[in-house]
This record gives structure tokens, C-alpha cells and sequence, in this order.
């Protein structure tokens, strides 16, 4: 698995989610267009993002005008719009263990070592890359019994379902399964794609192609820490500290915790 995806994992953690919509290959432009998935009292909101050439971030060329390197969302998604509450964590944790999924680390709310004075609504916290993978398997399962849909789960271990979180020197056999249609981790080009995309030409972006009325924003701009515009994480001794999850930030496309400190809940 890739590098990039894994580093989202380890530590503070806050998951986002994808599903692909394999069946959708039109060529559009990022729309604000969403959709709320309902999982018991613990709904959330998936925006649509389309297939698209990316121009690099982190790990490329920074400026648009000289030979930038690419990376490439192959196929539309709906990502959601939030880190991944704590509430939504342990009610799919939870039925996951009722229903043979075994994981690594339960998680906890906000980014204090105890969890306390952190609420439901804080993301979930100190996970590890198996444990997560995991539970978006489980999360697809759970949504597939609660409407009856057939959603196929993306990660796989030995040739099945990965039901049970490996340990960190097994993860390197985890399979994601391109053509299933369950709920995942994004990819770091469609990271960057949520991240650093914009309609607005702002003051430090680049339009790429030219008379597209799209903007990136270019230079070694790490995902998560582009500047911060309205709201805030705490700071407490150096620390970031969370907040719930539509209290950050938001970006042009909708997309809560990817710009200012909380971003780098990422990192």
C-alpha cells in the first residue's frame, strides 16, 4: 500500500472515508454536489469529487508553469466532508466486534493522552493503519445490513476480507481490491485533489490548464497545511488539540480539517 496512505493512519489519526462510484466515468468538473449517508443517529455527508489530473504537491515539482509531475484520480468518489467523529468510530467498532472483526487499538476521543474533556463529536484518535483499514470493512458491512445493498468490502488480507487488523509487520500483505465499492481511505491524489483545489482564484494559487477556471495551489505545500481561513484547532503547549469536527476550517470544496493546524492532525 502506498506510503502516503499509510502516514494518515499511525498516530492522531482522523479518518476520512471514500466510496468509488466505479460505474461513473464522465469527464466534469468538481461540483459542490453531496450526499448524507444514515447510519443510526451517526449520519454523515460525502462530497462528490470527479476523476481528475492532478498537479503534485508534496512530493513534486511546486511550480505549475515548469513541467509539473501529475497524479491521477481514476475514477469519481464521494469523500466525506469531516473527520471521522468518535461517535461514528465506536458505533461501527462496536458492531464490528459483535460480528467477528477483531482491531488493533479501540481508539479514543480528541487528541488528549485520556480523552477527557473531549466529546463524541472530536474525531477519533490514536489508531494504527490495520485497525483502520478494518473498520471501513466493517463500516461497509454494517451499512450493507442495514439497507439491504451489496457494497463489496476494499480491503483484503491472505485472499479474504480483512476481517481481523494485522499486526504492522503484516500490513504490508493488505490488498485494496480496485474494483470493490465499499467505504476506504482516500489515495494520496485524491487527498490532494479534496486539499488543494479551488474555483477561487486566490492570492498564491495557480490556474491549471490555463482558462479552466481551476486553481491549485502550488509550491511545497504539505496537504492539511494550507493557510487557515475562519476557525481554528486549539493550541495547549505546543500541542494541536482537536476540536469537534465541523469546527475547523473549511475549504472551497466543503471539506472540514484539511487547512490551518488541525490539518496537521494529518501529518
Amino acid at each position: 500500500m502506498s506510503e502516503v496512505v499509510k502516514k494518515v493512519c499511525y498516530l492522531l489519526v482522523c479518518v476520512f472515508f471514500a466510496v468509488l462510484l466505479n460505474s461513473c466515468h464522465r469527464k466534469v468538473l468538481i461540483t459542490h454536489s453531496s450526499s448524507v449517508i444514515k447510519l443510526a443517529q451517526n449520519d454523515f455527508t460525502m462530497i462528490h469529487l470527479p476523476k481528475a489530473t492532478v498537479p503534485a504537491g508534496p512530493t513534486g515539482r511546486t511550480n505549475l508553469e515548469d513541467r509539473p509531475d501529475f497524479l491521477i484520480v481514476k475514477y469519481p468518489l464521494r469523500l466525506a466532508k469531516t473527520n471521522t467523529t468518535y461517535a461514528l468510530w465506536k458505533k461501527v467498532y462496536s458492531w464490528g466486534e459483535e460480528h467477528g472483526y477483531r482491531f488493533n487499538r479501540p481508539g479514543q476521543p480528541g487528541t488528549h493522552d485520556d480523552g477527557k474533556g473531549m466529546n463524541e463529536r472530536h474525531p477519533v484518535t490514536v489508531v494504527d493503519w490495520p485497525s483502520v483499514v478494518v473498520w471501513c470493512n466493517a463500516l461497509t458491512e454494517y451499512y450493507n445490513e442495514l439497507y439491504g445493498s451489496d457494497f463489496k468490502p476494499v480491503y483484503h488480507y491472505d485472499g479474504q476480507v480483512a476481517r481481523t487488523a494485522p499486526g504492522h509487520r503484516a500490513q504490508d500483505s493488505v490488498d485494496m481490491v480496485e474494483t470493490a465499492d465499499g467505504f476506504r481511505l482516500p489515495t494520496g491524489p485524491e487527498w490532494e485533489l479534496a486539499a488543494r483545489y479551488t474555483t477561487v482564484n486566490r492570492e498564491g494559487y495557480r490556474e491549471f490548464p490555463r482558462k479552466s477556471g481551476v486553481y491549485w495551489k502550488p509550491w511545497l505545500v504539505v496537504s492539511g497545511e494550507l493557510e487557515n481561513r475562519g476557525g481554528r484547532a486549539g493550541e495547549e503547549r505546543g500541542r494541536i488539540v482537536s476540536v469537534e469536527v465541523d469546527k475547523t476550517a473549511v475549504n472551497d470544496l466543503g471539506f472540514y480539517g484539511m487547512e490551518g493546524p488541525e490539518g496537521k492532525l494529518w501529518q
